[in-house]
């Protein structure tokens, strides 16, 4: 009979996942998400699963991937090692939620039991925004180590992401898109759940500098 399960989560599913995906790191970064899942309130600790989602798909990936390594001046969520022990790629993530009133409004509509109506915005210009700012503040970084710099987004259910507007914000609006603005940015991997599934589809920015290969998946 097996043991029961250390609780590191509220949800049982989401719990029963992380314990799968903790074996996959390294016995560091096990220990880092351990004492992250026994300490952390409940929104970031929903944020750390996700980039525990995020490591267990670039492990897939077959990169060897850290998590939280300090590396000129930065701690990303990840960095990506070549199996000489050389930086390959620095990834980081950030999550796309709803506009806060609408989300406020849905939230409203749950708590009573009835259906929220309404009209979803065009989410380009938060996406092109969302990526700009992640990817910014990691530029430095990128430019003086000459590395492949990759932004994660995670898309939040209730934000309702297309794959058509990732396109737009990443490749057409503002005269190019942010892949134009941001020439040290490798791609975006953009990932989120369905039905206890996370999605992971890749975009490489044609006019990156860095260039980083990354098939598809799912965790």
């Amino acid at each position: 009979m097996s043991l029961p399960l250390t609780v590191l989560a509220r949800n049982p599913r989401i719990n029963r996942r992380i314990h799968e995906l903790l074996p996959l790191l390294a016995k560091v970064d096990q220990q880092k998400f351990l004492k992250k899942f026994k300490t952390e309130a409940p929104g970031q600790a929903a944020h750390s699963f996700r980039e525990l989602i995020l490591g267990a798909f670039l492990l897939n990936n077959g990169f060897n991937a850290r998590h939280e390594v300090l590396i000129h001046g930065k701690t990303p969520d990840w960095v990506l090692y070549t199996d000489s022990g050389a930086v390959a790629a620095v990834v980081d993530q950030v999550t796309l939620h709803q506009m806060r009133s609408l989300d406020d409004e849905m939230n409203s509509a749950l708590r009573t039991g009835q259906p929220w109506a309404g009209w979803l915005p065009d989410n380009v210009d938060r996406i092109y925004q969302k990526v700009q700012e992640k990817a910014q503040r990691y530029e430095s970084l990128a430019r003086s180590a000459s590395i492949p710099f990759v932004v994660a987004m995670f898309g939040d259910i209730k934000a309702s992401i297309e794959v058509d507007e990732l396109e737009d914000a990443l490749r057409t609006v503002h005269g190019g898109g942010v892949f134009t603005l941001l020439n040290f940015l490798s791609g975006l991997i953009y990932f989120d759940e369905q039905h206890g599934t996370y999605k992971f589809r890749y975009f490489e920015n044609q006019h990156s500098v860095c260039p980083l290969a990354v098939s598809g998946g799912e965790v």
